[in-house]
């Protein structure tokens, strides 16, 4: 009859066609909250201009915009504002959730004796890496001993294979090129005279430890809310147009006043311990500032 096989083709391509997955779209070309942020509202809200977007997509990715509004609604009822202070309450959330992970860390708080003592094992060690240094070298340069004939070379191959590395040129092999051991020689030599300017420099910074200025006072139990209060008090000025603070008159609706309702807020968000008023009071009041580096002699 024929009937199967003249229909028997277009029935197949039909439930091919049905069968073949549509292929989706890639995901990495579907846009962010924080792309719709930047096209719809031009960006985020002009704290600063030295932020990377980079840096806000990754902390954007950590914190997203439906986490964080719940605490920017209490205080800014304009949604857009809202949403162009995201990424800085983001910034400052993955900035503060590093610097306590780091500054709870044993060993991140040296005392005067400890840090005198590192100073110390600084000094030591370039004097002995020298010292062992100059040893090699003698050895390699010593007279061949008749009864360990290839002791002499070995040593002087040895000691050839560290002074590339000293010279910076390390390598799998020792060259026995001309040139190449005549820029070994003076690199070593450089390499040396480092050293003993660290010896030296170790030896005075041991002497001038201030350990006034090492002391450290009581700390407030959560060691990055410092940083994270005076971060958050930038985006509140700028979010609600008021003065942070920790004073009790300062609230909208009772309870908490609000800039304290508001640090409380985010903290949260970062799985941090809720901190008091005083906590945040103190901070204010005494609040480091990333951006600002004192010298001491």
């Amino acid at each position: 009859m024929g009937g199967d096989d003249e229909q028997g083709e277009p029935v197949r391509s039909a439930v091919n066609r049905i069968r073949k997955p549509a292929i989706p779209p890639s995901l990495s070309r579907l846009p962010t909250e924080l792309d719709r942020l930047y096209s719809e509202l031009g960006g985020p809200a002009p704290l600063r201009d030295d932020i990377d977007r980079k840096v806000f997509d990754f902390c954007c990715n950590e914190f997203f915009w439906s986490k964080v509004e719940p605490v920017t609604r209490r205080f800014q009822a304009d949604r857009d504002i809202g949403r162009r202070h995201w990424p800085w309450v983001a910034l400052a959330l993955s900035q503060y959730r590093h610097e306590r992970n780091e500054l709870q860390k044993p060993d991140a708080k040296l005392t005067a004796a400890e840090v005198i003592e590192l100073l110390d094992d600084i000094h030591r060690s370039a004097k002995k890496l020298v010292n062992r240094l100059g040893q090699l070298q003698e050895y390699s340069n010593s007279l061949a001993d008749p009864a360990a004939p290839p002791r002499q070379p070995h040593l002087a191959y040895l000691d050839q294979f560290i002074s590339q590395a000293a010279a910076g040129h390390l390598a799998a092999q020792v060259s026995e090129d001309g040139d190449h051991m005549l820029r070994v020689h003076f690199g070593k030599q450089s390499f040396l005279k480092r050293l003993i300017d660290i010896k030296v420099a170790a030896g005075e910074a041991m002497k001038r430890v201030r350990t006034d200025l090492l002391k450290r006072r009581k700390g407030q139990a959560d060691p990055g809310l410092y940083n994270l209060v005076w971060r958050g008090a930038k985006i509140w000025s700028s979010l609600t147009g008021r003065t942070p603070s920790a004073n009790k008159v300062h609230n909208s609706r009772g309870g908490e006043p609000d800039f304290v309702a508001f640090i409380q807020g985010i903290v949260s968000l970062a799985g941090g311990p809720q901190p008091s008023r005083k906590n945040i009071e103190i901070s204010l009041r005494n609040r480091c500032t990333p951006d600002r580096a004192e010298k001491f002699r």
